[in-house]
Parts: structure tokens; sequence; C-alpha cells
């Protein structure tokens, strides 16, 4: 049986789920800090593409609200209310051709990257703390953009700061011709 701290659904962000809802328990934190060393630069990073149907039911209800609604601005206010934007990252260019930046960074990403980081990034290019998940994660949030189709991706990095997750990417044109992107990261 593996512990993991679940946030999903109804239940309270702190619990302790122990396998399939066999124990609840209150999760205790004891540091949310910054963490004491970024991913170091030659750190592994696998992606491997899934089935859309193999995302966690919080991201599937993102993609179900923007394939209904579309991506419209009231998405950001959806996503707040229902406490699933502390869950993304949210990147748009500047112009339809620019750099991607960084215009919300989420609870996981802070977490593993640090809140120092995340803030320093806000209007900064998306220029990944390591090099491999830069040039691993790039063609994906690409890929999310021209396709106009989410993916739903597990990440594995190996290294001094070892992390599995998994994303989904919904990249998408605004009316203007610049690039937006919703990554919904799942953390285990």
């Amino acid at each position: 049986m593996t512990a993991v701290l679940s946030d999903s659904g109804a239940r309270s962000p702190s619990i302790l789920r122990l396998g399939r809802d066999l124990v609840s328990a209150p999760a205790i934190v004891t540091g949310l800090g910054d963490p004491e060393r970024r991913p170091d630069d030659d750190a592994n990073v696998e992606i491997h593409r899934q089935p859309l149907r193999f995302a966690a039911d919080w991201q599937l209800e993102i993609i179900r609200k923007c394939e209904q609604e579309g991506v419209t601005p009231s998405l950001v206010a959806w996503l707040n209310s229902t406490g699933l934007l502390k869950r993304c990252v949210y990147l748009s260019s500047a112009e339809p051709t620019g750099d991607l930046l960084f215009r919300y960074i989420g609870e996981p990403t802070q977490r593993y990257l640090g809140r120092k980081w995340a803030a320093e990034q806000i209007g900064k290019p998306d220029n990944a703390p390591n090099r491999n998940l830069e040039e691993g994660v790039g063609p994906q949030y690409r890929e999310a953009i021209d396709g106009q189709a989410p993916l739903f991706n597990r990440i594995f990095i190996d290294g001094s700061r070892s992390v599995t997750y998994t994303h989904v990417l919904i990249g998408w044109r605004l009316p203007d011709d610049r690039q937006a992107l919703l990554s919904c990261v799942d953390v285990f």
C-alpha cells in the first residue's frame, strides 16, 4: 500500500489516503518553504504520452469544461471558484509568435521549484530550471497549442530531486492570435 496526498473531489485537500479509501487521516504539513536545491541540470527526464482516459477526474473535468464552453475568460473564474486553478500553470504569449510567458504558477509547481522561483517567473518566458525538462516539455507545449487538442503525459524526473507527475496540456490561440496554454498538474 502506498500513501498519496489526495487533493481530489469534495474531500479536504489535507487528507492522507492509503490505497483506495481504506484509511483516511488528516495530513500534517511541516514545511512549505522553498526546496533546498533545484533539480539537477542533468537529471533524466522521461515523458510518456498517455490516453486522456487515464487523466485524473479533475483534469478530465477541465477538459470537458473547455470542450463545452470553449476557452474563455470565464474559464479562469470557474477554475478559481472550484479551487482547480491552484493546480494549474497558465502561460500566454505577448505576441502571436512570441515566447510563452508565465501568467500563473500553481501549488504543485511552486512546491517542487520553490515559491521564490515561481514569483520571479511571472511575466517571464518559460525557461524551465532544468535543461532536459525544458527540452522535453517545450515541444509538448507547442504540440498542444498547434494541435488545438488536449494532451496527457506522465513525466518522470530522476535526479537529486526526483518527482513523478502528470499534466494535461490544453493549448489554444487567443482572439488576437497570441498563444495560450493551461497545464493541469497532478504530482504523485
